[in-house]
């Protein structure tokens, strides 16, 4: 049999690698959305899972004529026309429990709309957009702090659970389907959002206002903002609002403003993370504890990956990551690409000539055996720099770390 994979990101690389392993026998091919450079960032590249694994990758359009096919959509960004197809055997996985939520948006806008269930659907794929008969659902609970990270994260992590569910039907011809109801249909196009121009409507009940920051609130794209600052989380007080000041904001403590909402006084905590990567940057432990003290996540990633101890062992704050390791920093933090504390430690100490941050590293049992995208190394990588008394320590290291594995 041939399968076609077509989508993005992990849920698309999980099943690719999924059925590698499991179902060794067909023939694979790849279709990568428009927008994967190949490249692993917060979600995983199909292209380079594809390259990686020596699975052929098509255009679209050189799918439509395969023989024996069995066509799987998770996250793919075209719209599929069955009639174009030599086969019938088209499914898509979409993110919600449909027949609601077809189309845009899956994990923004169950929150601004207030539901407290989310779920899967696996169905065929007609000319209609996600309207196609429904083989399979799950469902899970939105919890009352998810925000559409949260959402999206869980539609990964239930969405692969279905799809390994449903996989030998599909691949055997044993799924059996149902039509999908007008009850509770919804949709939504690309236009419903403008996510270049958001705001946050404060004129709202405090549930609304709270939805709002939750739906808009996804760290690798965009966090709201309010009065000019961006917002990671809002808490509703029990204290009702005064109703001569609703949609006013005002400061109340650090990183904290008080909004009077239609009924109830809504607390918005502002964001640190450009503050807390610069604070790292610099090596200042005491900016850094100040941020902390405010009960901010100080163990967040940056868009490259990259959690505060990575930085402060780049730049060489030798006391800075000694505070960070102190207060559970992982010393086998790996940024997106897979490059670990310990090769920027290694990097560093062959650029500078200093040890110390090495030292201090190496006291804290890293994994010697961690690689990167590409499988390499702290080792291969200190040979590329050409440091030998680097070369020599990391190898020193390595062969203490092998022999007592093997004791």
């Amino acid at each position: 049999m041939n399968i076609c994979l077509a989508g993005k990101n992990n849920i698309a690389v999980w099943a690719l690698e999924y059925m590698l392993a499991n179902y060794p026998q067909n023939s694979y091919f790849v279709v990568c959305n428009k927008n994967d450079n190949g490249i692993n960032s917060w979600q995983k590249s199909l292209k380079y899972a594809a390259i990686k694994n020596n699975i052929t990758i098509l255009d679209l359009e050189q799918v439509y004529e395969l023989p024996n096919l069995l066509f799987l959509s998770l996250e793919f960004d075209r719209i599929i026309r069955p009639n174009k197809f030599s086969t019938k055997e088209l499914f898509n996985l979409h993110f919600s429990l449909l027949p609601a939520y077809k189309g845009m948006f899956t994990s923004v806008m169950p929150i601004i709309n207030g539901e407290n269930i989310a779920g899967i659907s696996l169905h065929k794929i007609d000319a209609g957009i996600d309207t196609g008969h429904i083989l399979d659902q799950s469902s899970f609970p939105i919890a009352p702090y998810d925000n559409s990270r949260a959402l999206y994260d869980n539609f990964l992590m239930f969405g692969f659970e279905l799809f390994k569910k449903n996989l030998k039907s599909l691949i055997n011809n044993t799924y059996t389907t149902r039509v999908q109801g007008a009850m509770g249909a919804s949709y939504y196009s690309k236009d419903t959002l403008n996510f270049s121009n958001l705001s946050i409507d404060l004129k709202k009940t405090a549930q609304e206002i709270h939805n709002q920051v939750r739906a808009f609130s996804f760290r690798d794209y965009q966090l709201p903002q309010i009065s000019g600052k961006s917002i990671y989380k809002t808490e509703i007080q029990d204290g009702q609002s005064d109703k001569l000041l609703v949609g006013r904001v005002y400061d109340i403590s650090d990183g904290i403003m008080e909004i009077h909402a239609i009924d109830y006084i809504v607390h918005a905590y502002i964001d640190f993370e450009d503050t807390l990567f610069e604070a790292a940057r610099h090596g200042s432990v005491c900016d850094i504890q100040r941020i902390s003290d405010l009960e901010y996540d100080i163990f967040i990633k940056n868009k490259r990956g990259w959690n505060l101890l990575i930085v402060a062992v780049f730049n060489e704050h030798l006391d800075l990551v000694q505070y960070l390791l102190d207060k559970g920093f992982d010393v086998n933090s790996q940024n997106y690409t897979g490059t670990s504390v310990l090769m920027y430690a290694m990097t560093a100490a062959s650029i500078s000539e200093r040890t110390d941050i090495l030292d201090l590293i190496i006291q804290y049992n890293p994994n010697f055996y961690l690689t990167d995208d590409k499988d390499l190394g702290v080792l291969a990588y200190a040979h590329q720099y050409k440091n030998t008394k680097i070369i020599n320590y990391i190898q020193s290291s390595y062969d203490k770390v092998s022999r007592s594995s093997q004791a």
